[in-house]
């Protein structure tokens, strides 16, 4: 029977917190997004021969890693295949892939190795809709539906077993027969998270673009979105970036929900990280050097950030995330636990506390907020804060 994976092998999934999603192909040649193929109605011929442009330099792998590690972010995923149906991986199914046209050679292989090179996490997303087969699901009655499974199946099987232990495989589609197809990646990776875009509920719940938590708040969940407008990379027209202060708030407010969020970079066709991307996620990373300890490894709190913001918590100590700065008092309410002291944890500068029945007054706040992005208040409390 097919089963979620135990707590145990889930711990580093949940205390990461933050990963970073790249999506990648040859669509970033014509820099219009991922979607040009349909958008645009793409010749399927000249389409193709977008492949044979597409060259990343030596060495884009070691740059991705060194710009998740200085984000502060724990794992990583990389698309293998998207819809377009070009894989950036050795497959024995198509000649449509990095090996057999302008890269010459497995563009997941090294993926992989910088990762582990660096100390991430490996996730590969894999999307088991293809418009080369269809740009409808194909159904048993379908003519092609052997042929198209049997591409599939296969195409996991090489992902599963060419690599090495993967971290975190994220299914963007539900692929044919895959309960079976699940069961069988649950033999060969048996410690690999799985998300529930498969169309089976396993191992996390995700959601795009907006901040749901799965109804069940125990099950592991993670929120993807774009750092910018798009997935793929779009060249001139990406002029709509998140700033620090979005990134920031996004990743507190999930973390919050007891979620990861995953966020986006579209890398240009030669394997380069647009500049706004960089210094945004290198200032995401400074933030986290100093607030870390308020978002890894923390989950939901008892404690309600009332009209400031949202907290974390991890045993008896909760972190207050003040988005919207009020000063010099500030009021959260904590109907379970009483606070003991509060501090500020960029400073450790201690505030005065009063508590009267839920509600705990913070006084003494500074005039103008330490960290105009999201100042950080640290409860020490007389008993769990976890929610």
């Amino acid at each position: 029977m097919l089963t979620a994976l135990p707590n145990e092998q889930l711990q580093w999934f949940n205390d990461a917190r933050f990963g970073v999603f790249f999506h990648w192909g040859i669509y970033a040649v014509h820099a219009r997004g991922e979607w040009a193929y349909v958008s645009e109605q793409y010749p399927p011929d000249a389409y193709a021969r977008l492949a044979w442009e597409f060259k990343p330099r030596v060495g884009w792998a070691d740059t991705w890693m060194d710009l998740v590690t200085a984000s502060g972010a724990r794992y990583a995923v990389m698309t293998t295949k998207h819809h377009d149906g070009y894989c950036l991986f050795e497959t024995a199914t198509s000649a449509f892939s990095a090996p057999r046209t302008g890269p010459g050679r497995d563009l997941v292989r090294e993926y992989v190795d910088a990762c582990r090179r660096a100390g991430v996490k490996v996730g590969l997303y894999y999307s088991p809709p293809d418009w080369r087969w269809s740009f409808t699901p194909l159904t048993p009655s379908d003519a092609a539906y052997a042929a198209y499974r049997d591409y599939v199946h296969t195409q996991v099987h090489e992902l599963c077993t060419h690599y090495g232990p993967i971290d975190l495989w994220w299914w963007d589609g539900t692929p044919p027969e895959g309960e079976a197809l699940m069961a069988w990646m649950r033999q060969a990776q048996p410690t690999m998270v799985i998300n529930d875009r498969g169309g089976i509920a396993l191992d996390c719940a995700s959601c795009e673009k907006e901040i749901r938590p799965p109804k069940d708040l125990s099950r592991p969940w993670e929120c993807c979105t774009t750092s910018n407008q798009h997935w793929g990379y779009f060249g001139a027209g990406d002029i709509r970036w998140m700033s620090t202060a979005d990134v920031v708030h996004w990743l507190t407010c999930v973390a919050a929900s007891g979620g990861n969020l995953l966020l986006n970079i579209g890398p240009t066709a030669s394997g380069a990280i647009p500049a706004k991307a960089q210094r945004l996620f290198r200032e995401v990373g400074e933030w986290l050097k100093v607030h870390g300890e308020s978002i890894y490894g923390t989950g939901r709190s008892s404690i309600s950030g009332g009209a400031v913001g949202c907290t974390t918590a991890r045993g008896n100590t909760a972190y207050v995330h003040i988005l919207h700065y009020y000063a010099p008092e500030l009021v959260v309410l904590s109907p379970q636990v009483r606070v003991q002291s509060a501090r500020l944890l960029a400073t450790g500068q201690p505030l005065q506390v009063r508590q009267e029945g839920a509600r705990v007054i913070l006084s003494g706040l500074p005039r103008r907020a330490p960290d105009r992005r999201d100042t950080v208040v640290v409860l020490d409390t007389d008993g769990s804060a976890e929610a």
